[in-house]
């Protein structure tokens, strides 16, 4: 299998993700303003104390649902996905 093109900027938006993860630091990997069209929410999430980037209403009434469930801890948006069949060399 021919391995996939990534992007350079793409591998330092991978690198950056990852070294605010290791902080312990959760940044979302897509952001809002990728979208020209569509419905976002960009606010303040008092539970978890930070802000929280969602890319759609579905997305939006997911979050606020599992939020309040007891055995949820906490909820980590936008995360890269490593492509099928890639080694993650990040």
């Amino acid at each position: 299998m021919k391995d996939l093109y990534v992007s350079e900027s793409t591998v330092k938006r991978i690198k950056a993700f990852n070294k605010a993860k290791e902080r312990g630091v959760h940044i979302p990997y897509v952001r809002s303003t990728f979208m020209s069209i569509g419905t976002r929410s960009i606010f303040f999430c008092p539970v978890q104390k930070r802000v929280i980037t969602l890319l759609g209403k579905g997305e939006k009434h997911l979050y606020i649902t599992k939020l309040f469930e007891p055995n949820v801890i906490e909820i980590k948006e936008q995360y890269p996905l490593i492509p099928c069949g890639q080694r993650s060399h990040f």
